[in-house]
């Protein structure tokens, strides 16, 4: 959907897998990566604070996990304080 240039259709896809409850079609994996790609989504349409708190609950999920997937997180990390600008 996103590659084809449908962002919204695309994160109202990702936000119902967020906010979906636990079960068996929904795993904690899918709703991490779904936070994952909500980031750049909502930055693509300008929706600056939802992409921080996107970015920032992604990095809060997966601070713990292991080391080869620490770089997907700091760069969630940087993300966040690059749409937050200097100082904040």
């Amino acid at each position: 959907m996103a590659r084809l240039g449908n962002y919204a259709e695309a994160i109202r896809h990702l936000v119902s897998i967020v906010s979906e409850p636990e079960g068996a079609l929904t795993y904690p994996t899918n709703r991490v990566l779904a936070l994952e790609f909500l980031g750049p989504l909502y930055e693509q349409v300008g929706e600056t604070e939802k992409a921080i708190r996107a970015y920032a609950q992604f990095a809060d999920a997966w601070r713990d996990a292991d080391p080869e997937l620490q770089p997907r997180v700091e760069a969630a990390v940087a993300r966040v304080s690059a749409l937050r600008g200097p100082g904040r």
